[in-house]
């Protein structure tokens, strides 16, 4: 989406709708499978009923393969539960600053406990373009 000067812009303008998710009880090997099969570094984790749970990063889940020679870890046993959500509705703005002041790469779009979007640092790459051309 192209930002015009009369629109204040918000996070459902520049998320990713419907991002892939994992189950909480996923192995890791699944999780990452699906990470790399979906080219993300990002999985909202989710109940069988797609409530939301938390996230997991690319980074746990290499972390917890490579650490695996001990037993199999499951998503449960290494996802962040309370992850940087926002409402569709939040202010662009605010978001870029709450990621940048607590130097997370992403925030999670929830709406009904259910995650509708994500917003990644490449989202962010993105606005900044989309900016820079204006």
């Amino acid at each position: 989406m192209s930002i015009s000067p009369e629109h204040t812009p918000v996070i459902s303008d520049y998320m990713s709708a419907s991002p892939a998710t994992c189950e909480i009880d996923d192995s890791v090997e699944i999780a990452y499978r699906t990470m790399s099969e979906c080219a993300v570094r990002h999985l909202p984790v989710v109940e069988k009923n797609k409530k939301l749970m938390g996230l997991v990063t690319e980074r746990d889940l290499r972390l917890a393969l490579s650490l695996s020679g001990s037993g199999t870890y499951r998503v449960c046993d290494i996802y962040l539960p309370e992850p940087y959500m926002v409402g569709p509705n939040a202010l662009l703005s605010q978001v870029l600053d709450d990621m940048y002041q607590r130097h997370i790469g992403s925030a999670l779009i929830v709406e009904g406990g259910k995650v509708i979007g994500i917003f990644t640092s490449m989202d962010a790459v993105r606005v900044l373009r989309d900016f820079s051309r204006r």
